[in-house]
């Protein structure tokens, strides 16, 4: 046993060790073939590929002794591969002072013989090949250099592992992105053939109509009204998101001032009341503290329109929608609702444009996907931060926290 040598790029190491999330996974064909050719070549009954964590080795692969196994770093010659980024050989442990306590020396498998050389990946050694056996022996440099071109082979190996499995995710990524991107086209098809339907067939009524009495006229002039403002929030949307968004898109822009966010809250809420109401759901301010920022205020406003409009539209006819206005440290703008949830699956791609959610499209809703992205662009641009906590069928919390003033 011994004190573990740290490397001064330890942390870096470790960091980059489990970036390639290899540790504590099943048996791998190409490292098992790895080790055995190490021990074949280096005419050695026992060989292993060692990964070497903050406080422990793990055994990736191995010949003559048991695979996945840990053992606590002190305890662990491969971390003297890494201290030195060289290769390690220690002809007669048993007679080392270094190494004669070590448990597997002074019992089973009862090793005399170790060689190590460096894995090397991206700079870092993160772990070694070895070879080892019962019997005191040496390793001639012909045998050396070709442990040395094996450790090589076994870094590229885990590094390709890695890059084939990022490469893995970044077709699910496009898979998905194309699926969104035909959901948005027939989406957005419905979206604008529906308010313009609508808006047209009022038109054609009113041209052709005779008289028509006072309620009959702000009846039909209302409806082209919402329609029109419903297809003018979604060119507002779109043209936001192309501006702010992918390689060369500006920050957006902010008219700040000094803000009221219990005002703020208040104007949001009274853009949804309606479609509360009319829904049966209660929708309140909880707590009012007072609390100025810097901020634009009708940018705020959009946003918090956004969540409390999703957060009545997904809770059924008598939940309740609560928001509260905190002074803590951060400022703090939180809504509740006890409305369906949402999936945790879904809640990574929550602010992704066009994303809707399973609730959404079963239940065939408005929407674009689009209010919750635009959301997320307005805080960012606040350097405020969204977070959520949800769980299907038992509603959605999420919290709104500002820069102190």
């Amino acid at each position: 046993m011994h004190a573990a040598t740290r490397a001064p790029d330890d942390e870096a190491r470790v960091r980059a060790l489990r970036e390639l999330a290899v540790l504590d996974t099943p048996a791998d064909p190409a490292a098992d073939d790895l080790v055995r050719v190490a021990a074949f070549v280096c005419g050695a009954p026992m060989s292993s590929l060692m990964l070497v964590d903050t406080d422990r080795e793990w055994c990736m692969a191995a010949v003559g002794l048991p695979r996945g196994v840990s053992l606590p770093r002190t305890a662990s010659v491969c971390d003297r591969v890494i201290a030195s980024r060289a290769p390690v050989i220690v002809p007669d442990a048993a007679a080392d002072p270094r190494f004669a306590a070590h448990p597997l020396v002074a019992g089973a498998p009862f090793l005399r013989f170790y060689a190590g050389v460096p894995l090397t990946v991206g700079g870092h050694v993160l772990g070694a090949l070895c070879v080892l056996d019962a019997e005191p022996r040496t390793l001639g440099d012909d045998r050396l250099a070709m442990l040395e071109a094996l450790g090589r082979q076994a870094a590229l190996h885990l590094a390709m592992r890695h890059e084939l499995r990022e490469l893995e995710r970044a077709r699910q990524r496009l898979e998905l992105a194309d699926r969104m991107k035909d959901d948005f086209v027939a989406m957005m098809t419905h979206e604008v053939r529906t308010p313009l339907s609508s808006v047209r067939g009022y038109l054609e009524v009113l041209i052709d109509a005779g008289d028509l009495s006072r309620h009959q006229l702000d009846r039909f002039l209302g409806a082209i009204d919402r329609n029109s403002r419903r297809l003018l929030r979604m060119v507002d949307d779109v043209m936001l998101l192309s501006q702010v968004g992918g390689a060369g898109g500006t920050a957006l822009s902010l008219r700040r001032g000094e803000v009221d966010l219990l005002s703020v809250a208040d104007c949001a809420i009274a853009s949804v009341a309606p479609v509360a109401s009319a829904k049966g759901v209660t929708l309140h301010v909880a707590r009012r503290d007072a609390v100025r920022v810097s901020a634009d205020g009708a940018r705020l406003r959009e946003a918090l329109a956004h969540l409390l409009g999703n957060a009545v539209k997904f809770t059924p006819s008598g939940g309740e929608v609560a928001v509260e206005v905190s002074d803590a440290d951060p400022p703090e703008i939180r809504i509740r609702d006890t409305g369906i949830g949402i999936p945790a699956h879904e809640q990574p791609m929550l602010f992704e444009r066009f994303f809707r959610g399973a609730a959404a499209r079963d239940s065939e809703s408005a929407g674009a996907g689009l209010g919750l992205c635009v959301t997320k662009v307005i805080l960012d641009a606040h350097a405020a931060k969204i977070s959520l906590a949800s769980e299907a069928g038992k509603g959605t919390d999420i919290r709104i926290t500002f820069p102190g003033t």
